[in-house]
Order: C-alpha cells, then sequence, then structure tokens
C-alpha cells in the first residue's frame, strides 16, 4: 500500500463510522481499518494512544465456556487493562460435541 492509497481508503471508512450506531469515535475507528489494511503489506505498528501498541490480528472464535472466573487487571501507571479467566469444577464447554 502507498500513501496516496490511503487517503480514498480513510475517507471511505470514515463515512461508514460516521453513519454506525456502535462507533464513538470515526476519525480513530478509520484510522484503524485503514492501519489493519497497511499492516498486511509492511509490518505497520500503530499506536494511537502513543503507549499501547494496537494488535492487528483477525481472532476468530476458538472457544466458549460456560462457569468461569473472570480476572480484571488495570496497571496502576498507565491504566492499560488485561482480562483473563480461569475455568471452575462446573465450567462447561459449549462448543464440544459431548
Amino acid at each position: 500500500m502507498e500513501l496516496n492509497d490511503v487517503y480514498p481508503l480513510l475517507t471511505e471508512y470514515y463515512d461508514k463510522a460516521k453513519n454506525a450506531p456502535y462507533v464513538q469515535k470515526p476519525l480513530a475507528w478509520a484510522l484503524y481499518q485503514v492501519w489493519k489494511l497497511a499492516d498486511k503489506d509492511n509490518n505497520v505498528v500503530f499506536v494511537p494512544d502513543g503507549i499501547h501498541e494496537v494488535d492487528s490480528c483477525d481472532f476468530i472464535e476458538d472457544g466458549m465456556y460456560r462457569n468461569v472466573t473472570v480476572q480484571i487487571l488495570r496497571c496502576k501507571t498507565c491504566g492499560r487493562v488485561s482480562i483473563g479467566w480461569m475455568k471452575q469444577e462446573n465450567t462447561e464447554d459449549l462448543l464440544s460435541d459431548s
């Protein structure tokens, strides 16, 4: 992707984001979408807040469970949040065949 390819894409995604009820910051959302496309070509790193690198992974569902313990951690210094989970005795695997 070249620099002259970015503006039309950014404009397109920004226009979509302005009309999407789930998008609170249209410009940030549009920049992220274009960055994901650029990252596939050039391994670009996007750091929107100047501190935290955004992951360009395209996740797929790999599991779904019921009855788990959720742990939410927040950094005292920067406020970054990390969410983890652990199985319990009564955890159910909702995607298993058995």
